[in-house]
This record gives structure tokens, C-alpha cells and sequence, in this order.
């Protein structure tokens, strides 16, 4: 190993470098510093020294013979690489390694171990010595590199090269702006819908001062003039209708109560309180639709939340009451309960929340639709204090949204299911089975007893009849059917009784209430105001109803919305939009595609939107 001199210590460098050729191997020392040259130019010339190397076949220090000097080729001066700078001292180069460039034998060998001590600047200089090192020689040689394209670039690759590195920059940037989007991520959008059962279309102009929030929502948001129910303007038909986008006579719905022969119960009577799937598996409401494209759901109070509907149930719900407490704190609770999730950014925070309101129906059947130009009555004030209760809800709701801050991420639909219309009292009601006896004593003959022939379930405005329901000879079922529809249609032209009668065959095309086995098979059609049933008896003391022809004025519900994704201003949309068509809005909204079994059309209600639909 090669010694250097205690006197020369303080400028040498501590390190060491190897190089190793077949078996070989010499120890590169480190040099003195001369004229402040810095330390790193040695280092500097023996990686040149190596890089050379990859010219020849064996030797690292091999140079090609074939080199005869002059330009790289493209213009750039050789002795800017060849030096690392301008004006770089060559005889740097003499405190380097020795090696031997005799031409007969290329290959680095040791130099004298023996030597303790470095010789003089002079003997490295002398021309004799068997140890060359990089001087005049070295440099003349080197010379002939200056040919060698060693930097020659491909344009293609360059070209590649840069594209991909763009590309790389660009995914880079990409990533770091979706981690700062999730890290700052905002509320997603939320839809309110309120749903308050029997508000007419009319009732904010006929009772402002009952309903001051819903006029300044109306004010500052959207609205369409009618929404139009489906038939028959009953409660649990257009609810579903609302939530599945399906006509009444397709999610089999068909009325408040109905009979169906092939349920599979002792009683295939349906009543509001039963929640067996069978009796809503025909429909798909937007919760269930929601719900398979992994969008949570809330539903308070709604008809059909509390029903396992393809073996599914809204994220959150509760039991089902339609006449249920007037407790508007409670309600408020759930809703800032779902909200505050949203604030929270929980991962099930429910998107869709619908609640259903029943006190303004409630207060129209029990005390009817009062007068506004008449003075204040008992019963009047049931169905005012009713309008301000549902005015006061939605007042909550709005400022449940302030609080939690969460005005830009919620969107607000209000609206009804169907409109009402004040009844004609028990003295002037339509009862059927005293028409019928009217009729048949007209011709002298002997009246047809309903009850024997026939079940009936509705009454009101509609009186349906499921003739001999049990019956497994159709022909005499034909038989009787015709006989009883006979008979009515025949009183009604005889002495004008305000209704209509209708086989099932029959019903007008335009209701799409013909084709499910649940309707029935003769239906009696009140006209507006009128009352009917089979008899008197089943007369309660009702003031108002619905249920009538859904293109009656009267039966007209109403529809405002208010929000980030809804026009604002107090734009009116529409003059009139069916209701069938709100499915494929909360579809819309929830940016998720609508039932399959959806009959409705966005494109029949999307002026309402504040922005283009591009789907």
C-alpha cells in the first residue's frame, strides 16, 4: 500500500478509491492542493479516466486508435466537456495516478510500493520515467477524442423523453390537487323533501298570513303554478307515485284501502297501517333506487319508509303513523340529527331525506276549507292553525340549515300530493243501493242487493266494487258485473245523478288506472264536491275530500323549491308539471340514475333546475 509522508498529511484527503482490472487492482491516493485549486477537480479528472474506458474492449484506460481528433459534430467546443470548465490547468492531472500507456501493454499496474513517499514534482515531470502521467503526453492523446460523438442525442427519444416528463408533471399535479380537494372537502349536496299531505295549490294566496315562510321560499326560489296529482287524488297512490315515478295502475297502489285476491294472507284487504312487502313490491320508491347506487336515505313519516322493499329499508326511517302527534320538535331533532352528519362528513350522512306533514289534511276532513272572506270560526281555526304548524316546520328547517351553516349544500322541495274540496253533507250525499232500488222500481222490477254480488272498500269520492271477488266462474262474474254497472249507469242517466260509472275496461285512458288486478271492477267517479258511498251509513260527518278526476282545479297540489341547484328568484317553471315526473328529479339531483321501472320525464320538469342537463 502506498505511504504518503507525515509532511504532506495536512493536504491530502482521507479517502481512497479502487479501481480493479483482471485482478488487479490500484489504489487511487489523493493529491496535494495547488493554487486553491479546489479539491474535487482530481476526483473530477479520474471519473473522465473511467469514462474513457467504455471506449475499449479490456482495458479501462484502452483509448480507440482509430480517433483523429477535430469536432464532436455538432458545433460545441470539446474542451468545454473534456475539462468540466474554461482554462482548466492540465498539469492538475500530474498528481493523478500513475498508469502505464505503453501501447504493447494496456492495462493500469502498481505503482512502487516500496516508496514511502511521493516523488518530487521533477521526476513526475521527466519524460524517462516508467510511470507517465497525465502531462503534454496525456493531453496529446486525449486530443483524438475530440471525434467521438459521445453526447449525440436522439431527437425521437428527446422528444419521448420531454412528453413523458410533461405527462409525469401533470399526473403529479393532478394527485396533489386531489388530496388538497379531499382534505378540504365540503358538504356534498343534500334534497329536503317535505311533503304536506292535501295543500291545495291555491292555499298560499288564499292564506298569506298563515303561511309567511312558504310565500318568501316561493319568493326567493322556484316553483311550478300546479302539480298535478295522479288518479285517484288519493293520499297513499300519489305518495307512491311521488317516490317510484310510476303510474298508479303500474306500483299497484291503487287506493287508500283495495282488495286483492292473490294475497297471501287470511285477508287481502290493504289498509295504510300494513307494511308486508307484498303489497308494495310492484313499485320501486327513489329511496330503494338511491340506495343500490350507494346513496344514504332518511325518510320520516313517509308512506311506504317503513317497508322492506327488495329487501331494503331507507338508511334511516321511523314506524309509519299518518295521523301522527303534532310534535314539531321531534321531527326538527331527526332532521338536525341527518344534517349534522352531513356537516360532519360522515360517510352515511343520508343524501335524500323526505318527510311526510299530515295536519293540513287532517284539519280539511274533520273541519273543512274555510272561507277567507268570512270571519273566524271554530272550525276554521283548526285548518288555520293547521297551515301554521306545516308553516312552522318548514321555518324550522330553514333554521336547523343556518345554524349548522349548511345553506350552500342543501336543497329544500316542498310540496302536496294532491289538492281538496269541501263535500256536500249526508242529506245530499249519493248513496248507491237506495239509487239502485230508485231505479229498478222505475222499470218495475226487482232491485239488485249490492252486497250480494259485490265488496266495496272506498267511498267518498270514489265507491269501487269487487264483484264477486271469489269467484271462480267467470262467466257468471261477467254476468254480474255488467248487471250492476247497468243498473248505475241506467240511474244516473235517469235522474242525473252527479257521478260517473265506469267498468273497469272502461276508465278513461288518460287516468292509467286500468291494467293491475287490484283495481276494481266497476268504479263510481263523484264529481267535484259530491259525496258517495254504498250507503248512508258509511257517511262520518266528513267536511272535505279528495279523490276526484286529478284534472280537476281543485284537486291540484302545489310544488316550490329552494336551493344551489334550483332556480332562484321567484321563477315560475311551469304552470303545470304531473307529479309522475318528480321521481326523475331526485334522481337528477341525486346524480344517480332512476328506477327502471320509472314512468316519468326529466325532461318534463327540468326548468326548475339552475343549471343544463347534459343527460
Amino acid at each position: 500500500m502506498r505511504r504518503f509522508n507525515s509532511s504532506h498529511h495536512s493536504h491530502l484527503t482521507t479517502s481512497s478509491k479502487y479501481l480493479h482490472h483482471n485482478g488487479q487492482q490500484q489504489e487511487l491516493n489523493e493529491h496535494h492542493h495547488r493554487n486553491s485549486t479546489p479539491y474535487w477537480w482530481p476526483l473530477d479528472a479520474l471519473l473522465k479516466k473511467m469514462y474513457y474506458s467504455k471506449f475499449t474492449d479490456q482495458s479501462p484506460m484502452n483509448i480507440p486508435q482509430n480517433y483523429d481528433g477535430g469536432n464532436r459534430g455538432d458545433g460545441e467546443d470539446y474542451d468545454d466537456i473534456e475539462r468540466g470548465r474554461e482554462g482548466m490547468n492540465y498539469e492538475l492531472f500530474r498528481d493523478s495516478v500513475p498508469v502505464s500507456l505503453n501501447d504493447g501493454n494496456n492495462h493500469l499496474h502498481h505503482g512502487n510500493d516500496d516508496v514511502d513517499e511521493r516523488p518530487s514534482s521533477q521526476n513526475y515531470n521527466d519524460q524517462n520515467s516508467s510511470h507517465r502521467y497525465f502531462t503534454e503526453q496525456p493531453k496529446a492523446k486525449y486530443a483524438a477524442l475530440r471525434t467521438h460523438k459521445r453526447f449525440t442525442i436522439n431527437p425521437l427519444k428527446a422528444c419521448l423523453g420531454s412528453t413523458l416528463t410533461v405527462i409525469l408533471l401533470g399526473v403529479m399535479a393532478l394527485i396533489i390537487l386531489l388530496v388538497v380537494l379531499l382534505l378540504v372537502e365540503k358538504p356534498r349536496q343534500v334534497i329536503v323533501v317535505l311533503s304536506i299531505d292535501g295543500f291545495r295549490y291555491d292555499y298560499l294566496d288564499l292564506y298569506p298570513q298563515y303561511v309567511p315562510t312558504l310565500l318568501n321560499m316561493r319568493k326567493k326560489g322556484v316553483y311550478v303554478d300546479k302539480l298535478k296529482p295522479s288518479f285517484p287524488t288519493k293520499t297513499f297512490p300519489n305518495h307512491y307515485t311521488i317516490a317510484t315515478g310510476q303510474y298508479v295502475q303500474s306500483h299497484g297502489m291503487v287506493s287508500n284501502k283495495f282488495y286483492d285476491k292473490k294475497a297471501p294472507f287470511d285477508s287481502k284487504i290493504f289498509t295504510q297501517q300494513l307494511t308486508d312487502p307484498f303489497w308494495w313490491e310492484q313499485g320501486e320508491p327513489i329511496w330503494i333506487t338511491a340506495q343500490k347506487q350507494k346513496i344514504s336515505t332518511a325518510c320520516y313519516d313517509y308512506p311506504a319508509s317503513n317497508v322492506q322493499i327488495q329487501g331494503m329499508f331507507p338508511n334511516f326511517y321511523e314506524p309509519v303513523f299518518i295521523h301522527d302527534d303534532y310534535d314539531i320538535q321531534k321531527r326538527i331533532s331527526k332532521l338536525r340529527n341527518y344534517l349534522s352528519m352531513t356537516k360532519n362528513h360522515q360517510a352515511d350522512a343520508p343524501k335524500l331525506i323526505m318527510y311526510y306533514l299530515g295536519w293540513v289534511d287532517n284539519a280539511a276532513h274533520f273541519h273543512g276549507v274555510p272561507d277567507p272572506s268570512k270571519n273566524l270560526t271554530s272550525e276554521s281555526m283548526y285548518f288555520y292553525n293547521a297551515l301554521k304548524m306545516v308553516d312552522d316546520m318548514v321555518s324550522n328547517v330553514f333554521q336547523t340549515i343556518s345554524d349548522l351553516q349548511l345553506e350552500s349544500h342543501v336543497n329544500i322541495i316542498v310540496l302536496s300530493d294532491h289538492g281538496m274540496e269541501n263535500v256536500k253533507q249526508k242529506e245530499n250525499g249519493i248513496w248507491i243501493q237506495p239509487m239502485l232500488d230508485r231505479y229498478f222500481s222505475y222499470l218495475n222490477m226487482t232491485s239488485l242487493n249490492i252486497y250480494s254480488i259485490a265488496d266495496s272498500y272506498t267511498s267518498g269520492t270514489l265507491v269501487d266494487f269487487y264483484v264477486m271477488p271469489n269467484s271462480t266462474d267467470q262467466n257468471a262474474r261477467k254476468v254480474a258485473i255488467n248487471t250492476l254497472y247497468e243498473g248505475i249507469k241506467g240511474a244516473i242517466d235517469l235522474f242525473s245523478y252527479p257521478c260517473k260509472v265506469y267498468k273497469k275496461e272502461d276508465i278513461p285512458f288518460r287516468y292509467k288506472y286500468t291494467n293491475n288486478s287490484r283495481i276494481p271492477d266497476v268504479l263510481v267517479v263523484s264529481d267535484i264536491g259530491e259525496y258517495s258511498a254504498i250507503d248512508s251509513m258509511f257517511w262520518w260527518g266528513e267536511k272535505a275530500d279528495h279523490g276526484y278526476d286529478n284534472e280537476e282545479p281543485a284537486m291540484q297540489a302545489f310544488f316550490q323549491a329552494l336551493g344551489p341547484l334550483f332556480k332562484s328568484g321567484g321563477v315560475k317553471a311551469y304552470d303545470s308539471v304531473a307529479n309522475i315526473h318528480i321521481h326523475s328529479l331526485l334522481a337528477e339531483l341525486l346524480n344517480i340514475n332512476p328506477s327502471t321501472r320509472n314512468e316519468g320525464s326529466l325532461d318534463e320538469i327540468k326548468n326548475v333546475l339552475s343549471y343544463e342537463v347534459h343527460r
